[in-house]
């Protein structure tokens, strides 16, 4: 029985040890996969460039209600400086307020144009989950790893396994090291596909329950910002809907941490009159390309008025 048992750990402890040390060769041929990914593309993996490269004077943050609606070449026109669009197609708050931090820590921009709604206080289904993106860069940035080990209470030992860490951007970053990608954007701008169907204005119900977390972490960044006197616009930006949110928590929130660090929130593009119309947006929440280019130059001119 005792010989049996000491050959049952036996083979236990060499399974162990060689997924542990295959996990590690995983994890370290990815690296150099992504490291010559990068090398070829920076922009091809956008986390990485906005973790790690983008340095314009200006930034545009938010997910893809700004990655679809705001044209650099007209905001470069405009304010006559460099500008990167940062927005992240499905990436909310917690992502973004990685993504600022990790950016402020590198250079201070001249202007951070933020998109914000009135209850983006309150996380929609999966938007936690969606930080997966961050995973490859858990060991060599603070923020993702900081964001990353509050998706679950185990996540912390998950994140232990190289494979884990990049299981979810494996096919891309093979597809980038071994053919160079074409880049289907303009500084982080992408054009959104044409439709020939319009939306229906539609009443919004908002849900209303702010995270604590996000709350904090949106709190600490704008802070930070404020500290590092980094003038920020936080926007809303245009939604093909009606509906008041002047009594929302979430939006009464918002307001309160944007004014108590003397930063402006642009709230009239949210229902903007000149795009009120179905053939302005591809859905509620994005503009067609007409509707970017209307918006883009009206908003264009706030900020050039604003901008120091």
């Amino acid at each position: 029985m005792k010989n049996q048992f000491i050959k049952w750990f036996l083979k236990l402890a060499l399974c162990a040890a060689v997924f542990v040390v295959s996990d590690y060769f995983f994890g370290m041929s990815i690296k150099t996969i992504i490291r010559h990914s990068n090398k070829l593309n920076p922009e091809a993996d956008k986390t990485y460039y906005l973790l790690n490269e983008v340095n314009t004077d200006v930034i545009i943050v938010g997910a893809s209600e700004v990655e679809f609606s705001y044209r650099p070449d007209i905001l470069m026109d405009s304010l006559g400086m460099s500008v990167y669009n940062c927005g992240k197609n499905g990436q909310r708050l917690y992502y973004q307020t990685v993504v600022v931090n990790s950016i402020i820590d590198r250079y201070s921009p001249r202007l951070i144009v933020w998109s914000v709604s009135p209850n983006c206080l309150t996380p929609h289904q999966g938007d936690i989950d969606k930080t997966s993106s961050l995973k490859p860069y858990y060991h060599d940035n603070i923020y993702c790893r900081e964001m990353l080990q509050k998706r679950s209470w185990c996540e912390k030992y998950k994140l232990l396994s190289y494979f884990y860490l990049y299981n979810s951007e494996f096919h891309s970053y093979i597809l980038n090291a071994v053919k160079h990608q074409s880049i289907s954007t303009y500084k982080g701008y992408k054009q959104i596909a044409k439709t020939t169907s319009y939306p229906s204005i539609e009443e919004m119900i908002y849900s209303d329950l702010p995270d604590e977390l996000i709350v904090a972490k949106f709190s600490e960044t704008v802070n930070r910002l404020r500290e590092k006197e980094i003038q920020t616009v936080f926007v809303f930006s245009p939604s093909y809907s009606y509906g008041d949110y002047n009594d929302l928590n979430s939006y009464i929130l918002l307001k309160k941490i944007i004014d108590d660090n003397r930063f402006e929130l642009i709230e009239k593009y949210y229902h903007y009159a000149p795009l009120m119309y179905d053939y302005y947006f591809k859905d509620k929440d994005h503009l067609t390309v007409k509707g970017v280019e209307i918006f883009t130059k009206a908003i264009a001119h706030d900020l050039k008025v604003r901008v120091y």
